[in-house]
């Protein structure tokens, strides 16, 4: 997935001793010099996502992937094509006290089948998968190797060897930003740290499922976005929010006008007409549900908690939608789109 690059100055220490005092020029400047950028890595993408005590060892477990720039996403295969490696590595780290900002503890991380904090798991857990160009990929389970990891001004380096099943040696060295995504059980599923405003949302798909959840309600899909944003696929870099509408039952010709109040999917007795689900992530069917912010060039999420999203069906397949959403911090996420919706009814 393509992340953004931000380009970062480290600041130079210029030390020289002293028999009394450490100084950086004999006019005692406090100006340290400029240096140049960190080498940030080229060749990969990365990916990390946070998964708590996934093994009930008191650690936290962070997994993340290297995905070669040579590679490509084609749909039709629905798999990367090319010629280069993706590197999935499932590091036990500290357990993070935010879920949702947790970080990849630095250290040295060594492979392991205990779990403990400080180690690389094994039993298929971390693999390189090598893709050639007109050949089928080859997945290999690593057995052995370790990876250093540091981290400086939220710049990440990732170094190391990791051998392989075939007893191939995978040198391994990623420089650059990690976004981790909490996908743990705990926490707001949100990494947001302030309001946000959509005053750019040019394009809208509204996937009609019928009855999904309850007979009480019909169930819309609503994506909503930055023109920079494929809807068919749900990603890209641009923003976009999810929606879960629940409508009035028959509603497959447009999505009907009136206020739809969020609600907790995993609390609620029932889904009535006119609410709107909360966002909410589950692994086992598919992952996300409900209303989700989504800005992968920045790598933010937002699970919504609390809010309204309000519809205006002015007929002709003309809305204006108007977004008033919280995420479980307080933080607002707000936004108005106006225009056609592209209605697919896959019922």
């Amino acid at each position: 997935m393509n992340k953004a690059i931000k380009t970062l100055y480290y600041v130079a220490i210029c030390l020289a001793a002293s028999t009394t005092m450490w100084s950086c020029s004999d006019n005692d400047d406090p100006t340290p010099p400029p240096v140049d950028p960190p080498a940030l890595t080229t060749e990969w993408d990365s990916e990390a996502y946070y998964k708590g005590d996934y093994y009930d060892n008191s650690t936290g477990n962070l997994w993340v992937g290297l995905i070669s720039t040579s590679l490509t996403y084609s749909e039709d295969d629905e798999d990367y094509v090319g010629n280069g490696k993706i590197i999935l590595i499932d590091f036990n780290t500290a357990l993070a006290e935010n879920p949702d900002f947790a970080t990849l503890k630095p250290g040295d991380y060594v492979c392991a089948d205990t779990h403990a904090e400080g180690t690389i798991n094994l039993d298929d857990e971390s693999y390189v998968t090598v893709y050639t160009e007109n050949a089928s990929p080859e997945m290999l389970s690593v057995t052995d190797g370790y990876i250093n990891v540091s981290l400086t001004d939220g710049i990440y380096t990732l170094e190391g060897t990791l051998t392989t099943s075939d007893g191939t040696e995978t040198e391994v060295k990623y420089v650059g930003p990690l976004a981790i995504y909490n996908r743990s059980d705990e926490g707001h599923k949100s990494n947001i740290t302030g309001n946000i405003t959509l005053s750019a949302l040019t394009q809208g798909l509204a996937l009609y499922g019928g009855e999904v959840f309850t007979s009480t309600s019909d169930y819309y899909m609503l994506i909503i976005s930055e023109a920079d944003y494929d809807v068919e696929s749900n990603f890209g870099p641009g923003q976009a929010i999810n929606l879960g509408l629940n409508v009035t039952p028959g509603s497959n010709t447009g999505i009907p006008s009136g206020t739809y109040t969020l609600i907790d999917p995993m609390e609620a007795d029932d889904y009535d007409p006119f609410t709107a689900l909360g966002g909410f992530y589950e692994a086992t069917y598919g992952g996300f549900y409900g209303a989700w912010y989504f800005y992968s060039l920045k790598g933010l999420e937002a699970s919504a908690a609390t809010g309204t999203v309000t519809v205006d069906n002015k007929g002709n397949n003309q809305y204006t939608i108007t977004l008033n959403l919280k995420d479980g911090y307080g933080h607002a996420i707000t936004g108005t789109y106006t225009g056609a919706l592209q209605l697919e009814d896959v019922s």
